[in-house]
């Protein structure tokens, strides 16, 4: 048991580094968490085995990170006139003096920025170790929506208190932003948008076990509640606040692509609850009557619609943001098609993961401007399409698919931890939509947040309902794992 907070100490304490080091967006503190992160991940998965529920998705996710590493491997070492390798590649090759260059254009940081994918991916892993049962998996979704929380509480009172302080330095970017312990606002905004659906599905699940009507009979009766219906009424009450602060932060950030996918994530999850809590009546035969159904859509349509009221009225910066800069004049839209040129030619071997810095000025319109330096694309597609070519489409689609395979399951078969399956497929959509318009899943800190948060979900979602702890002596051993 010692060995186990050890671990769960080191875990924690590594995803705290990697949020509170501004994101870890330097490629140093990425590296530094490699080795405690896959360290611990031997040590578990040698002295505890692997959980049977959750095997498939580790299995998966361990085969998933070994192509792209060596896929990156392979592009530093492949030679530019290899077959398939792109025409322009080919051209080049005549030019070079003497020796044979590669598909990659930077090979060397290359390898060294492989460490910004194994480590997610090391920290959903060592994950499934450690949250492999109920208990230990909604403790984690519990602690991690405490985190985000509290950080955006401390974001909220930083930016009103000290706008032009970010942490312990000096604030360069965003000014007029909360940006919280990011640099960028476009990441805080994702960072809070999932810090959002988090605490409000554990405010909902609260609600839940709660039964407002045994409470609200209780106090009109004047007994006395008992102590612990005052600690759930208590813990339903701090994550209502923490649910508050992180819409507060998120709309602070203005960051308009932000606001927008975390909406539609929003509305993603009151669908899902909503054709749940549907589908579990006609199960148990208890549907409402067709007038009663009409009114509880427009009940639901009305808290909807007083969803997006509260959004649009609290982000009323982003508006104005909106207003004075129209989306299709920014910058990332005037030089998409470059970026797309540049995605073409590069096809299907890619250019290298740390290329497109060297490789994007080539396409770069001057008539979009001079100033400044583009070392990403504010869209995760196409750079991944013109860092790794045709691997990462596939890929990305593949365990796309597959998490959100394991979100459905557990929608249709967790009926105590349905929400988690909920969570998973709103927490997929607001990445993808966010995506497609900004770099959000490039910074480490909040992929490893991100996976994390995967992490304690997937297990809710495939452990087998009505199994509570694991039985002794089995012969995976999840008592040690988890």
């Amino acid at each position: 048991m010692r060995s186990h907070y050890v671990a769960l100490s080191v875990y924690w304490v590594s995803l705290s580094v990697a949020l509170l080091n501004y994101g870890s967006v330097e490629l140093l503190t990425v590296t530094l968490l490699a080795l405690p992160t896959f360290f611990l991940f031997m040590v578990l998965l040698a002295t505890g085995g692997i959980p049977t529920h959750t095997g498939s998705t580790l299995w998966a996710a361990a085969s998933l990170m070994v192509l792209l590493l060596a896929w990156i491997g392979a592009q530093t070492v492949i030679p530019l006139d290899a077959p398939f390798s792109e025409a322009a590649g080919k051209e080049i090759q005549a030019f070079l003096p003497g020796g044979a260059s590669t598909i990659s254009v930077s090979p060397a940081d290359d390898r060294a920025a492989a460490m910004r994918i194994a480590v997610p991916f090391g920290i959903f892993m060592v994950g499934l170790l450690l949250f492999s049962t109920d208990e230990r998996a909604s403790g984690a979704l519990r602690l991690l929506s405490g985190l985000s929380g509290l950080i955006s509480i401390f974001s909220i009172v930083q930016f009103t208190i000290a706008p032009d302080q970010l942490l312990f330095d000096a604030k360069r970017a965003y000014l007029s932003s909360l940006t919280g312990i990011f640099v960028n606002r476009n990441t805080a905004a994702t960072f809070f948008g999932l810090a959002l659906l988090l605490n409000a599905s554990i405010v909902e699940a609260s609600f839940g076990k709660i039964g407002f009507r045994r409470v609200s009979s209780a106090i009109l009766a004047g007994a006395r509640l008992s102590p612990a219906m005052q600690t759930q009424l208590w813990f339903a009450a701090i994550h209502v606040v923490l649910l508050f602060a992180t819409l507060t932060a998120l709309m602070l950030t203005k960051s308009r692509g932000g606001v927008v996918a975390a909406l539609i994530a929003v509305c993603c999850l009151l669908i899902l609850k909503a054709f749940s809590r549907f589908q579990k009546q006609e199960k148990s035969g208890l549907a409402p009557a067709k007038g009663r159904r009409w009114i509880r859509i427009l009940i639901g349509a009305s808290i909807l619609l007083a969803i997006v009221i509260i959004f649009f009225s609290l982000g009323q910066r982003v508006l104005l943001r909106s207003q004075i800069q129209s989306a299709f004049e920014d910058g990332r839209f005037c030089v998409l098609p470059g970026i797309v040129a540049a995605v073409w030619d590069n096809l299907p071997l890619g250019a290298g993961l740390s290329s497109f810095p060297t490789v994007f000025p080539a396409y770069r319109d001057a008539t979009c401007g001079i100033a400044g330096v583009w070392d990403r694309a504010h869209n995760v597609y196409l750079e991944g399409l013109l860092t790794l070519g045709i691997v990462f489409p596939l890929s990305a689609l593949l365990f796309s698919l597959w998490l959100s395979a394991v979100f459905i399951i557990g929608i249709r078969r967790r009926r105590s931890a349905r929400y988690a399956g909920e969570l998973g497929i709103a927490s997929l959509v607001l990445i993808a939509a966010h995506s497609a318009i900004d770099f959000s899943l490039q910074i480490s800190g909040l992929a490893i947040y991100f996976a994390a948060m995967l992490t304690p979900i997937v297990t809710l979602s495939l452990r087998p309902p009505g199994k509570k702890r694991t039985p002794k002596g089995q012969s995976t051993r999840h008592s040690m794992t988890a």
